[in-house]
């Protein structure tokens, strides 16, 4: 069965021992208004925390203008992007280590953006989504954990508790992040383009002092 809100939020709950389920976030009860305020915060920073295959976006950036002088251009940053992992020259399907494209984020003149020295610059990046229909079922279970980690001291659940959520999000979550970089293959290089976008998407970078991702 797809997962939903309030399936996640009720998964959550039990993992910090409370049995009163809820049915919506809009109703009248503590572990409702417990778990709406924490449930979008969770699920946007369990997708920044890896990047997952079902929120993996590619698109071609936007010029937002002149670039400052120390870069040559500058790109609109997607406004449902959570976190910018590699940027790719158009066409390249994923880029070894020596095809790696040193970028940059920030703001300029009130706008997010990104900063590059690559001409019509393409994104890899984890878009925010919403649906949870769409979630893969280990990031579910692993997000269910991450929010049992922050609802449990509102719910006056022990400490221990929420100490031992958190130690299950990160176990589930680094193992489901494993599983899901197998879903795809490359075929070897020098430098195997698998390993390199593998690296690039889990934020490593080479020992060069150059930036390669904000």
């Amino acid at each position: 069965m797809a997962a939903s809100v309030i399936s996640i939020c009720n998964m959550a709950l039990a993992r910090v021992g409370v049995s009163s389920f809820i049915s919506s976030l809009t109703e009248p009860s503590n572990e409702a208004r417990v778990c709406a305020l924490f449930y979008e915060q969770m699920r946007d920073y369990a997708l920044r925390d890896y990047p997952w295959n079902f929120a993996n976006t590619r698109v071609a950036l936007s010029e937002a203008g002149d670039a400052p002088t120390n870069w040559e251009y500058m790109y609109v940053y997607p406004s449902d992007c959570l976190k910018a992992r590699a940027i790719v020259p158009p066409g390249l399907r994923a880029p070894r280590s020596d095809q790696r494209i040193p970028f940059e984020t920030g703001y300029y003149n009130g706008q997010r953006v990104i900063y590059s020295n690559l001409d019509q610059a393409e994104l890899i990046y984890t878009k925010r989504i919403e649906d949870p229909t769409i979630f893969d079922p280990m990031f579910a279970s692993a997000l269910s954990y991450l929010i049992a980690a922050e609802i449990a001291m509102p719910l006056a659940v022990q400490p221990k508790v929420a100490e031992q959520a958190r130690s299950a999000y990160m176990m589930v979550a680094s193992s489901a992040a494993a599983s899901n970089l197998t879903e795809s293959t490359e075929q070897s290089a020098p430098d195997s383009e698998f390993i390199a976008i593998r690296g690039v998407l889990d934020g490593q970078q080479p020992n060069t002092g150059v930036v390669y991702g904000g």
